[in-house]
């Protein structure tokens, strides 16, 4: 099952987080055309979401389900393991939690959330720093998943949950694009 998607910002190629049945999850390179996965290695802990820096840094959000849906991963694409180096001090810890990196203010963003409440912050690479851009409370949220892609050009991101599609602001603004039709639920977006 896919985790995760993010496409390098300088060689353009598509990389994918997924797991197998046994649970175990991978780093791979996806071929659009082909829908095939070269599988470039086993990830050490249990990650759950993947974005690319401008530079071509693959950061990733270590799952909820394994403890710790707290701490932020670098990642070797072409070896999978990974280098902790944050952990959130704001966090709701729930099943929905999704990273992108805005190339317009030079920060990383994390949605987290559950079937209520959702969390939007952002992550200064170079200090840190965490803000927390908006809270939603009682939101009502579709369960599952987590998908959040940054819109070059518009300061905006997609954001995936369950089922459904929503514009998100920069600024925390929120609303509903559609509900998608189909048997699982959202777990990555990118632009290809």
């Amino acid at each position: 099952g896919f985790m995760g998607m993010a496409q390098h910002p300088i060689t353009e190629e598509v990389f994918v987080l997924f797991k197998d049945n046994s649970g175990d999850r991978y780093i791979g390179r996806l071929n659009t055309a082909t829908g095939e996965i070269i599988t470039e290695g086993q990830t050490q802990t249990s990650l759950n979401s993947i974005a690319f820096d401008a530079s071509g840094v693959l950061y990733a959000m270590q799952g909820f389900d394994s403890g710790d849906g707290v701490t932020m991963q670098t990642v070797d694409i072409y070896t999978a393991p990974e280098t902790a180096f944050h952990t959130f001090t704001n966090t709701l810890g729930g099943d929905m939690d999704a990273i992108a990196f805005n190339t317009t203010e030079n920060l990383m963003y994390r949605f987290d959330g559950d079937s209520s409440d959702g969390e939007l912050l952002s992550l200064n690479l170079e200090t840190l720093e965490e803000t927390v851009i908006a809270d939603y409370v009682n939101f009502n949220f579709d369960t599952w998943g987590g998908g959040l892609a940054y819109r070059q050009g518009q300061n905006k991101f997609l954001l995936g949950t369950g089922q459904t599609l929503y514009n998100l602001l920069a600024d925390g603004t929120i609303s509903t694009i559609s509900t998608v039709d189909i048997s699982g639920y959202i777990k990555g977006l990118v632009k290809v």
